[in-house]
């Protein structure tokens, strides 16, 4: 993993991954690495691209260095990563174009992989791996253009079901709980989605049992990321569904939690 400006490193252990880039310009986030780190610094992304508004402008700056497009991005509250489109390399810098778009006009999640000539970095607020409690103060609001993961393994032999959940901060209101029923109050190898205001829990979708990528000791990749419109739901790498009922909840984030994953790595 690289980083710009980190604040404090509290464990880590990480392998180095490619840039991205995608059509109608957008921002990067994806990582492949293993680390503790409690950081309001930049990190170089791929594999998952946050993909920007294409009638919406994007923000572009002269030509310069990773350094140089942090400090540009950091100075403005509505930027949340940026992407150097590399162009040339002198002493050993390799030097590019900046660009970003705001955060309310992230709308979306790409997987698809991208070219390598633009290198992706993300203005993350921290990662978690393998926590030793399982509901997590994630320290800042999860605001419009930001995404919270959690990447970890199913159980081998699996478990009844399995759960991640992103709370409000003031209360146990639940914006989105994705659940993955192995076997569990009916439900069969079924994904559900749901919220809870106020005690009451509401099934905001049910995903037919013909999707369920969840083979025993497999991989679990959730995002949700936070956009004008409500919490967009993916799960292993597709796009399943927008939670539009809890849309004023954006910004007002503050918890997540798991139950019964494996080998867990959060970042937000």
């Amino acid at each position: 993993m690289e980083k710009l400006y980190p604040h404090k490193i509290v464990r880590g252990r990480a392998m180095t991954v490619m840039p991205s880039w995608l059509l109608y310009h957008v921002i990067g986030w994806s990582c492949i690495c293993t680390c503790v780190l409690a950081s309001t610094g930049f990190i170089k992304y791929t594999d998952r691209t946050l993909v920007c508004d294409p009638d919406r402008a994007l923000q572009t700056s002269a030509l310069g260095t990773n350094l140089a497009c942090a400090r540009k991005c950091k100075e403005q509250l509505v930027c949340t990563g940026f992407m150097l489109q590399l162009e040339s390399e002198r002493a050993g810098a390799r030097l590019g174009t900046c660009l970003w778009c705001a955060a309310n006009a992230v709308v979306n999640i790409s997987y698809t992989p991208t070219d390598p000539p633009t290198v992706t970095w993300i203005h993350v607020l921290g990662q978690l791996l393998n926590p030793d409690k399982d509901i997590l103060d994630i320290s800042s609001s999860l605001s419009v253009g930001r995404i919270v993961t959690l990447q970890g393994t199913v159980s081998d032999p699996v478990p009844d079901h399995s759960e991640f959940s992103v709370y409000t901060k003031n209360d146990w209101n639940i914006a989105v709980a994705i659940s993955l029923h192995f076997a569990y109050h009916g439900y069969n190898n079924t994904i559900l989605i749901h919220t809870r205001t106020d005690g009451s829990w509401n099934t905001e979708a049910r995903l037919p049992e013909g999707y369920f990528p969840f083979p025993p000791g497999g991989k679990i990749d959730f995002a949700v990321l936070a956009t004008s419109e409500g919490f967009r739901v993916y799960i292993n790498g597709d796009f399943v569904f927008t939670v539009t009922s809890t849309a004023s909840w954006v910004g007002t984030i503050g918890h997540v939690s798991f139950k019964k994953i494996n080998d867990v790595w959060i970042t937000f």
